[in-house]
């Protein structure tokens, strides 16, 4: 018989020879010389599949009790996923065997940055444009490997007072983008540009990138003429082409 405790995990940094139980035991019915029996570590499989495996089992002393440890690094993200099954084997001394499979959940660990896919990211938009819009060809695109820990708090850093833009997080797009929004008036006479930067926090992580919005001029101002009313004099034979006034 082989004995397991319930609901075993390891975080998915754990070094090598860390200890997940030191409590499996294995017993035999029988007495004398067919009482006796080993166990070995027969397979580890994820998702129906053997892998090769990142736990060992090692005797305490000669007790029939055992610890499982881990044999080689982890990693639940790209790797060993968040369960892998463990089978045992045990023998008696007369080659009996009786096999136990049972679960090992591997926990997240915030080990990623999360990452921006692109050095730095630029947009154009149009003076006058209405409230609400969203900046045109501007989206943020970022992702975390971590599939637990992979948790996102961003703020704007570089703007000032009046910034007529909102930076919002896409909830239908994957992988998760940031958008920008008008909340405010564009002049381009005012400000042509507006440069800030985007930081994007996670549990453990926070990484940035330089944003650059681009207003666009349109032709939306009447030309004007700096003097008001004024009079000249011309004599009445003066030739064509001759100088009435300046200065408008």
């Amino acid at each position: 018989v082989i004995t397991v405790p319930n609901a075993l995990s390891i975080p998915e940094n754990a070094t090598v020879d860390t200890t997940i139980t030191n409590s499996i035991t294995v017993s035999d019915a029988d007495v004398g010389a067919f009482g006796d029996a080993t166990l070995q570590l027969l397979s580890v499989t994820k998702a129906g599949a053997t892998i090769a495996a990142p736990f060992k089992l090692v005797q305490i002393g000669t007790s029939a009790t055992y610890e499982l440890q881990v044999a080689t690094p982890l990693d639940r993200d790209d790797v060993h996923g968040n369960q892998l099954l463990v089978t045992l084997q045990a023998t008696d001394t007369g080659g009996r065997t009786t096999n136990q499979t049972f679960p090992v959940a591997i926990n997240d660990v915030n080990d990623n940055e999360p990452v921006f896919f692109e050095a730095s990211y630029s947009g154009f938009i149009d003076e006058g444009t209405t409230v609400g819009r969203e900046v045109p060809q501007l989206s943020i695109g970022f992702e975390d490997l971590d599939t637990a820990n992979g948790n996102f708090v961003f703020s704007l850093e570089g703007t000032t007072a009046g910034f007529p833009f909102v930076a919002n997080e896409t909830s239908t797009r994957i992988p998760k983008e940031l958008i920008f929004k008008t909340t405010g008036d564009l002049d381009f006479e005012t400000t042509p540009q507006y440069n800030f930067t985007v930081a994007l926090t996670d549990d453990s992580f926070t990484i940035r990138v330089n944003v650059t919005i681009t207003v666009n001029p349109l032709d939306d101002e009447a030309p004007a003429i700096s003097r008001g009313l004024a009079t000249a004099d011309v004599d009445e034979d003066a030739a064509s082409g001759s100088v009435v006034a300046t200065g408008f």
